[in-house]
């Protein structure tokens, strides 16, 4: 090896110092797994989960000490910033409340918890590094890594019929999203001739200059993008889509949470979605926006792309796709599953908003989203465990024989659905502001003046009606209709607890540690609704994205085959103050 090929593969791995806690995580799985297949097998199999906990633990501290660096690794495919530090912290969090309530179930078999520690492990590695992905195939090896772990992990109980058909369709469901999602990842590279989500944005911002000079020059021959570029985004929405089940790609979602083990139930419904929300958000931000308009709080429209609109109606139709579903469930967890569906749609809302404060408001939700839903699935398992039932009709009476528990129930469901002074109202009202923020900053276009619309067809004052700001004042409008048939249908098991008398009324004693978790989200909820400054200031901190430059992320002196393929046109691609575009299609 000669002195210039040494020097770029040090190069090649500069940075990765700052990947800390994905090593340890890393590290810590692999001497799970070889731990537990060599030493002599533990009663219980909770030793497995200690370690699992002391594993995440020091990430945690990991992801702590190693804040505030920028740092890129493996040519810029990962990327370290504000925004990997959140997601490193809620990770980790979400991953100890996840082997806490493995811990304290029964749903797993003693011999096939050492395996299920090691793969949970593994997943909140690919968790984390879907926040870090900076480039189109790491962000598919992070997906994949995590939806493999999730797909063993649903169908851990082999013996149960309803988790073999939840393992299942997991998996075939699964599978197509991923190959949708490559082939939108495919369009992109071969319009832009860059993986990376920074260089993308170089060509499709100088596209969109050059959009808008031909429309100065000459406004009868407007150009657009490319067919290719908006079926490439659309493609990779769907596929991120399936990870946070919006609709409707939300099918598996009820089945899955219902046969696989509750703990993982309570887990998936959170940990995952939130890493989704994080590489969908990346992907967008950084790979579709104008980062000075970023900056201003106000991302600008590049050209007149049908994504933003796509994004709205998939909102829109998650969260009312979902609280309608769950008005009818008699499962508590299928019951939970729509209820996170609609939780996802919420979160959209941050992303349709499109802007800085959308942005922040998605990690503000997703952070609150994982207390509110971990705690609500602790007292599930908990009345499984003393009634051996998940059936709603079985909540009957339970706040007069476990009061603690129905109370602190019933604050989760207020979070959930969005009232003060709790903190998932803050989280609400964030996602609302962020809608109508957008909706104030856009201006009125001259073909929907008032005096061109007084002789307008009813067609064109529909159109100027929801175009523009009226999408986001409908969007607004009906995330808070959905807020209310959401407040029916979680305090339709707040009646059942409260309202309706047992058919046993002896009480039912509350075991110390089920109290602390209680007691602690409760708590939690409460400070945060209360005082949300500290965690509003973190997840505006976050919105800092690391956009890696061209000399950050090439690898090697030696030009690769697929730059030699490149034809002598497309030299521009390699200047980063001057990107390529895709050539023009005039309409």
């Amino acid at each position: 090896m000669d002195g210039s090929q040494a020097l770029d593969v040090a190069r090649y791995y500069q940075g990765v110092g700052s990947l800390l806690p994905e090593i340890v995580l890393g590290a810590g799985a692999t001497f799970l797994l070889l731990f537990e297949t060599f030493a002599k097998p533990a009663p219980g199999g909770r030793r497995a989960g200690l370690i699992a906990a002391g594993v995440l633990a020091l990430a945690l501290v990991a992801s702590v000490l190693v804040a505030g660096q920028r740092a890129t690794a493996f040519s810029g495919m990962v990327v370290v910033d504000p925004f990997v530090d959140f997601f490193r912290v809620l990770s980790c969090i979400a991953g100890l409340l996840g082997v806490a309530l493995a811990l304290r179930s029964d749903e797993i078999d003693a011999a096939l918890r050492p395996e299920y520690y090691c793969l949970f492990l593994a997943l909140v590695l690919g968790m984390i590094l879907m926040a870090s992905a900076s480039d189109l195939l790491m962000a598919f090896i992070a997906v994949e890594l995590m939806s493999l772990m999730s797909y063993v992990l649903a169908g851990l109980r082999r013996h149960d019929r309803r988790a073999s058909e939840a393992a299942l369709k997991y998996v075939v469901y699964g599978g197509a999203a991923s190959g949708v999602m490559l082939v939108g990842f495919s369009l992109l590279y071969g319009l832009t001739g860059h993986t990376q989500f920074s260089l993308i944005n170089q060509v499709v911002v100088e596209y969109g200059r050059e959009v808008a000079r031909s429309g100065l020059a000459d406004p009868t021959k407007l150009l657009h993008m490319p067919v290719a570029l908006t079926t490439g985004m659309v493609l990779s929405f769907a596929g991120f889509a399936y990870k946070i089940a919006a609709v409707p790609l939300h099918m598996w979602s009820p089945d899955v949470y219902e046969g696989a083990p509750t703990p993982f139930t309570a887990f998936l419904s959170t940990g995952p979605k939130a890493a989704g929300f994080a590489l969908l958000t990346r992907f967008f931000v950084v790979g579709f926006s104008d980062a000075a308009q970023f900056d201003q709080n106000l991302l600008t429209d590049i050209s007149a792309l049908p994504w933003l609109i796509l994004v709205i109606v998939v909102s829109m139709a998650t969260m009312t796709v979902g609280n309608l579903a769950a008005i009818g469930q008699s499962n508590i967890k299928r019951f939970l599953a729509y209820s996170s569906i609609a939780h996802a749609g919420y979160a959209l809302i941050g992303l349709a908003a499109f802007s800085k404060t959308g942005a922040s408001s998605v990690l503000l939700y997703m952070a609150i989203y994982v207390l509110m839903n971990i705690g609500t699935f602790y007292a599930v398992i908990w009345v499984r465990e003393q009634t051996g039932s998940e059936l709603i009709n079985d909540y009957q009476g339970l706040g007069h024989r476990a009061p603690l528990v129905g109370i602190t129930m019933t604050l989760f469901f207020v979070s959930l659905t969005g009232l003060p002074p709790l903190a998932g109202f803050i989280a609400k009202y964030k996602l609302f502001a962020a809608a109508l923020e957008r909706a104030f900053g856009f201006e009125t276009a001259s073909r929907c003046a008032p005096a061109v619309m007084e002789h307008a067809e009813i067609l064109d004052k529909l159109a100027c009606t929801f175009g523009g700001s009226g999408m986001f004042y409908a969007l607004g409008t009906l995330a808070v209709v959905n807020s209310a048939i959401s407040l029916y249908y979680y305090f339709r098991v707040v009646k059942k607890m409260f309202l309706e008398k047992p058919e046993n009324p002896a009480p039912i004693p509350v075991d110390g540690l089920s109290k602390v978790v209680l007691v602690g989200v409760s708590v939690l909820l409460l400070w945060f609704g209360i005082f949300p400054t500290a965690l509003e200031a973190q997840s505006d901190k976050a919105i800092e994205f690391h956009r890696p430059t061209l000399a950050e992320v090439q690898p090697s002196l030696t030009p690769s085959l697929a730059a030699k393929q490149l034809p002598a046109a497309t030299t521009a691609e390699v200047t980063p103050t001057t990107p390529a575009a895709p050539a023009p299609a005039a309409q």
